[in-house]
């Protein structure tokens, strides 16, 4: 009596947790991955940067995680009611190129994040660092 008492719980809670987790993978194989590229060059040779990238990622990290921003972005990309989210930064493949990864359900969200993304960058170390150039390349996107 027991093992079929066991039995009438696990069954259907073994199907439960295999049906959430099918769910929980065929949702993410659903998101659209888009990458904004930038390259950040030292335009006056005067300044010496010690572990430069990491520096830049750190700075561009914090930069689009601020508050302010976000809002920016949301507004300006028109993805208030969408989920979009940026992911992270970090060097395309071995070139001289920084990646912005945004992720979102929607392709059209994505990319113009990413694009506006890549665009605030840029006008922010025009503004801020003049000894730097920031320069924006393109946007991929796959799925």
């Amino acid at each position: 009596m027991r093992h079929v008492l066991k039995l009438k719980i696990t069954i259907p809670l073994i199907l439960c947790i295999v049906v959430g987790v099918g769910l929980f993978y065929w949702r993410k194989s659903q998101e659209i991955h888009a990458w904004s590229r930038i390259k950040i060059e030292v335009v006056d040779q005067s300044v010496v940067m010690t572990n430069f990238y990491m520096t830049q990622y750190q700075t561009i990290t914090e930069f689009l995680n601020s508050p302010e921003q976000r809002v920016k972005l949301a507004e300006a990309s028109k993805t208030s009611g969408k989920k979009v989210y940026f992911d992270h930064i970090g060097p395309w493949k071995g070139t001289q190129l920084i990646y912005l990864e945004y992720t979102g359900y929607d392709s059209n969200a994505v990319v113009t994040a990413a694009s506006n993304a890549a665009t605030t960058v840029v006008s922010f170390y025009e503004t801020n660092f003049p000894k730097l150039k920031a320069s924006y390349f393109d946007v991929l996107i796959r799925n």
